[in-house]
């Protein structure tokens, strides 16, 4: 009340005193003396004093009054531009700016005005920071730096210069500027403020070690500054950038002890939150944002205390409480900054419990909801994954697309390309793949996901049997990213490749150093494969001892069986065969629903057809046979179980196996072998019409080769044993047509001796004659065809020819070579007359 009465008091004596003087003025402004001008420079004077105290006492209004009434009062006085400045002051204090700059501005206009154009410089560089003007601003202070060096103003200049650098964003400068004061105005007033703003300046310039040593000289210097507060909490900042939480969270309570404002409280209880989050401490992460929300709630970061919750929750796999609080977010702020990021949170929490049709619909709502969204990437991204987990490759492999496509992080485009490439692998379109590969390795060569591109191209290439390009593109990954995390795998897959181009000893030196390492998770096929070189490479007895170590070594893997199987193959492959099959039949008896099962039983079947144990080796084909209805050694089995059966006189059932094979594996290589089959064991029956009905069918099936030789050539037989030697001949003949030379030498042979058996001699001793001109090259058969050739001439009475063949015969040195001398000699040199007759 007392206050109030004594502004009440000041304002009447101000107006007062202001009335008084006009009123002179204007009384005195006609007869103007010397006299008078004494009295009115007395006045001027006190009135400037005047406005001088009412600028002090922040009596702005009437200052402003006050002021242009001067100026109208006093347009010649010497003290016009002291006025101009006050006044600028004045409306610079009302927030008046355009009109203080323009007081400020007439004043440096003035030529005269030398005495007042520093306060005005400095005062016009204040207002066009307070209006926002940063350019003019530091203009204005740069000016004033230079003119005036050494004003009272000077360090105000600078400090106010570092603050328009702040505003501007240019923390360099604005360090320089503050750090001015630090270090050559160190015990002004402004030093302590301005050593904060500088290591301030140098957090936001992620100046991280800069900013910690400045805060730390700070805080020594300064313990109780009212900016301790806020120094601590940058501290805590800084820390936390640099990765070392615990001192953050040091830092952060530190702060909210000494504050005596909430701000600061607030911002150190909050970012301590983020900091337990970032270090894993969930449950004190937790603690920190409820007690944040309880101490100073506040609207403004509902939303995003309640994301940062949901995501601590998700970390904890609590997704139905994650789930709650995006829902908070989705349902009560839908103009928060957090809101794409809630609907991205609630499809990643449906998706990771195992809601992937929820989680579908979700993602597919933020790109609805938010196509411009940044987020919209990654929730393409996740489609992907998911439409990918469910083998929906063409979908994934569309919305991989759309991520690389909306997106412009880096990161992000490499994964997508990464992850289009990985569909195309898993749709086998391993050319498509590399070229996807290939894109990253070009594009993207600093990216950090280069090397899953590089080491997965030579997988792509080892897939696509390119095993050289596969050992390049391997040797390049390991040689250019010798720190990857997949060093390891890459050596393991070259081992591979230099395995499958029979390089068995490079094989090996790849597998030893991935059985050298600490990638445990290898070992086992890294030891499995080097057995594997070892037995590929013949040596037989290293290839056992590393299957025995693998056993070993890992006697609880599930995939044991990998190293017995081997182990059984080494000892057949050394001769012991018995040993073989005891380590089969234990590994059967074992792991009786093998994939591999079913070749197992087939090798032991086969073992005991080989040891005529024919009923073993029925029991194991039919083990096949019926046990595993999808193998791929079901034909074969099948097939086997019928020479069984012949081998055991069971003809009939020989027949039928031979025939389900035919017809239940038309496109097998065995198909036709057992049609084959089946018509030489019908006509070992006698069953001649059926065996020929089978040889035709052959016949028709093949299109060429030794399986239609053999059914023509087969039929021919059959009517031979009928005597239907013309049909014989015709069968033959067409066994011809198919080139096999060789062959061809014995079917001409039976051609010629058909033609015998038809009584057309001479037919058949041309035949003969032919054969042996055809097949000059190979002695036995020319000297078998000359043998029948001139034993024909000679029961035709023809000597002379016959004698030439003998004499052929004799010139061979085969077998008949003796007797054909005898003969050539008991022929006589003429026929006999009534012969040739």
């Amino acid at each position: 009340m007392r206050l109030t009465i004594l502004l009440y008091l000041i304002l009447i004596h101000i107006w007062t005193n202001t009335c008084y003087a006009y009123q002179s003025f204007e009384k005195g402004r006609v007869n103007f003396s010397k006299e008078s001008q004494a009295v009115t420079v007395k006045g001027e004077e006190e009135s400037l004093a005047l406005i001088k105290r009412l600028l002090n006492d922040k009596f702005y209004d009437v200052a402003i009054s006050e002021c242009e009434n001067f100026l109208r009062r006093y347009p010649l006085s010497v003290n016009i531009s002291q006025a101009h400045v006050v006044l600028g002051q004045c409306y610079y204090q009302k927030g008046k700016f355009a009109q203080a700059i323009y007081e400020f501005n007439t004043v440096l206009e003035r030529p005269q005005a030398i005495l007042d154009r520093e306060d005005a410089l400095y005062w016009l560089g204040e207002t066009y920071l307070k209006a926002g003007d940063l350019d003019n601003c530091l203009n204005s202070f740069e000016q004033f730096i230079q003119q005036y060096p050494d004003s009272r103003y000077i360090v105000f200049a600078y400090y106010s210069k570092g603050w328009a650098l702040f505003n501007a964003g240019n923390y360099v400068q604005a360090t320089e500027a503050f750090e001015k004061i630090v270090y050559d105005f160190k015990d002004n007033k402004l030093a302590p403020e301005a050593l904060f703003k500088s290591a301030e300046c140098l957090y936001k310039n992620n100046s991280f070690l800069r900013a910690l040593s400045q805060l730390g000289a700070f805080l020594n210097r300064y313990p109780t500054s009212e900016f301790a507060p806020a120094a601590y909490y940058y501290l805590g900042q800084v820390q936390y950038q640099l990765g070392r939480l615990d001192d953050a969270i040091e830092s952060f309570d530190r702060s909210i002890v000494i504050s005596k404002n909430q701000q600061y409280m607030s911002l150190s209880l909050y970012a301590k939150a983020i900091t337990y989050i970032k270090s894993g401490d969930m449950k004190k992460a937790l603690k920190s944002l409820d007690d944040f929300d309880e101490k100073y709630y506040s609207e403004l970061m509902a939303d995003e205390v309640l994301y940062r919750k949901a995501q601590i929750y998700l970390t904890q796999n609590d997704y139905i409480k994650a789930i709650e609080d995006f829902d908070q977010i989705i349902d009560r702020f839908s103009k928060s900054q957090w809101l794409d990021d809630a609907y991205l949170g609630k499809a990643s929490a449906l998706f990771d419990s195992g809601k992937n049709d929820l989680a579908l619909i979700w993602y597919k709502n933020l790109i609805k909801v938010f196509p411009q969204s940044k987020l919209a990437p990654k929730a393409y991204y996740a489609l992907g994954n998911i439409y990918q987990a469910q083998a929906e490759y063409s979908v994934a492999f569309d919305n991989f697309r759309l991520s690389y496509e909306t997106s412009d992080e880096d990161d992000i485009k490499v994964g997508a390309v990464l992850k289009m490439a990985d569909t195309r692998m898993l749709q086998k379109d391993y050319k498509a793949a590399t070229e996807l590969y290939d894109i990253v390795l070009k594009k993207y060569s600093e990216n950090r996901m280069i090397d899953y591109a590089q080491y997965q191209l030579g997988v792509a290439l080892y897939q696509m049997k390119n095993y050289r390009g596969s050992i390049l593109s391997l040797q390049s990954m390991i040689l250019n990213f010798h720190d990857s995390n997949l060093i390891i795998e890459a050596q393991y897959q070259l081992g591979l490749a230099y395995f499958k181009i029979g390089d068995y000893e490079k094989a090996r030196f790849e597998f030893s150093k991935v059985l050298n390492s600490q990638a445990k998770h290898l070992h086992f096929d890294a030891l499995l494969q080097t057995g594997n070189s070892f037995y590929n490479d013949k040596q037989f007895e290293q290839a056992l001892a590393s299957f025995e170590k693998v056993i070993k070594n890992y006697p609880g893997r599930p995939d044991l069986w990998k190293a017995r199987y081997e182990i059984a193959w080494c000892y057949y492959q050394l001769g012991a065969e018995k040993k073989a099959l005891e380590e089969f039949t234990l590994l059967l008896d074992k792991y009786p629903d093998l994939e591999i099962a079913p070749d197992i039983s087939f090798w032991i079947g086969q073992y005991f057809y080989n040891q005529d144990k024919l009923d073993k080796a029925k029991e194991y084909f039919l083990g096949v046979v019926e046990g595993f209805p999808k193998s791929d050694v079901r034909d074969q089995a099948l097939y086997w179980l019928g020479w069984t059966s012949y081998k055991a006189a069971d003809y009939k059932n020989a027949i039928n196996c031979f025939k389900r094979v035919s017809v239940e594996y038309p496109d097998s290589n065995l198909a036709k072998e057992s049609l084959l089959n089946t018509g030489r064991i019908l006509t070992e029956r006698a069953e001649y019409d059926s065996a020929v009905a089978k040889f035709e069918e052959l016949i028709q099936k093949s299109e060429s080769g030794a399986l239609k030789k053999a059914a023509y050539i087969n039929i021919a037989e059959i009517m031979r044993r009928q005597k239907f030697y013309d049909k014989a001949i015709e069968n033959y003949r067409k066994a011809l047509t198919i080139s096999d030379k060789q062959a061809d030498a014995q079917i001409r042979l039976d051609i010629a001796e058909c033609m015998e058996a038809l009584g057309d001699k001479k037919a058949a001793a041309s035949e003969y004659l032919d054969i042996s001109y055809a097949y000059s090259y190979d002695s036995a058969i020319m000297s078998k065809a000359l043998v029948k050739a001139a034993e024909l001439f000679s029961e035709n009475g023809q000597a002379e020819p016959a004698r030439r063949a003998y004499e052929k015969i004799a010139q061979l040195n085969t077998e008949e070579s003796k007797l054909a001398q005898q003969k050539f000699k008991q022929i006589p040199l003429k026929l006999n007359e009534e012969v040739a007759r």
